[in-house]
């Protein structure tokens, strides 16, 4: 009776010790498709900054922006270079 016993005691330790295995496995395995959507979307939103930056550097550009103002037919007209006031800023 007691070998018995023993045998059922062990395997139904080794059951729950698998099970909890399992289960923090799936855990991790969860948390990390998680973090790798988070890093995927952090990609996109960076690759979606570098493009607003090259648009915004775009729009500075006195030769885009002159064609930009002649293609609306805009009543705005060019600064002249000279017209220009540059200011250093301070690091």
């Amino acid at each position: 009776m007691v070998p018995i016993i023993r045998v059922v005691f062990i395997c139904l330790l080794l059951g729950v010790v698998g099970g909890v295995f399992v289960y923090l496995r799936n855990q991790h395995v969860q948390r990390g498709d998680e973090i790798r959507s988070v890093e995927i979307e952090i990609a996109e939103l960076d690759r979606e900054i570098q493009l607003w930056v090259l648009r915004i550097a775009n729009s500075k550009d006195r030769v885009e922006l002159n064609r930009r103002l002649d293609w609306q037919n805009s009543d705005l007209r060019s600064i002249s270079p000279a017209n220009i006031l540059k200011i250093e800023s301070s690091p």
